[in-house]
């Protein structure tokens, strides 16, 4: 039965504390580890397609790129994956990362007010960026995403009115 707890110290720096039932139970015997050297993030999105399995997504601080790493119970934290971004412009929002289903996430971000995505399963690994059509939002808010079941979640954002503007999947 592992937890995670990840933070953002001052530095930007990513880092997670985690601990398993052979541990301590007041987490007393686990150390805060730093997931990625030399990258500024904002705040990470945490997935988990299943109990063996955590994701995290960021948007570097330069807003130039998206990073992925990953933790399984096999290999421990993986090396982090560059993903780069939708379109052209900056990033202007944080990353909203959700897993669609087991074994396949959908990992979200803004440009200029347009909705960018990619997609993760287990056979394909990551897809291409594509834009999200119907669907503008401010720049500088963060995306949230709610799974209600397997392949069926909805996407809310805030538009430019400060209206909340859903998409369902």
């Amino acid at each position: 039965n592992p937890l995670a707890v990840f933070g953002v110290n001052d530095q930007n720096e990513l880092w997670v504390k985690e601990w398993t039932n052979w541990n301590e139970t007041d987490w007393s015997d686990t150390e805060w580890v730093k997931l990625m050297d030399g990258v500024a993030i904002e705040r990470p999105s945490v997935v988990s397609r299943h109990s063996n399995h955590l994701g995290v997504a960021i948007r570097a601080q330069s807003h130039k790129e998206v990073r992925y790493i990953e933790w399984s119970t096999k290999s421990g934290w993986k090396t982090a994956q560059l993903l780069g971004k939708g379109g052209s412009s900056d990033l202007s929002a944080p990353v909203t990362l959700v897993a669609t289903a087991k074994d396949a996430m959908s990992l979200f971000t803004v440009q200029q007010g347009q909705i960018w995505y990619r997609n993760w399963d287990e056979d394909a690994q990551w897809g291409a960026w594509q834009k999200l059509a119907g669907m503008t939002v401010q720049d500088s808010k963060a995306l949230t995403a709610v799974v209600r079941g397997p392949h069926d979640y909805m996407l809310l954002g805030i538009d430019t009115n400060n209206d909340v503007v859903t998409k369902q999947f």
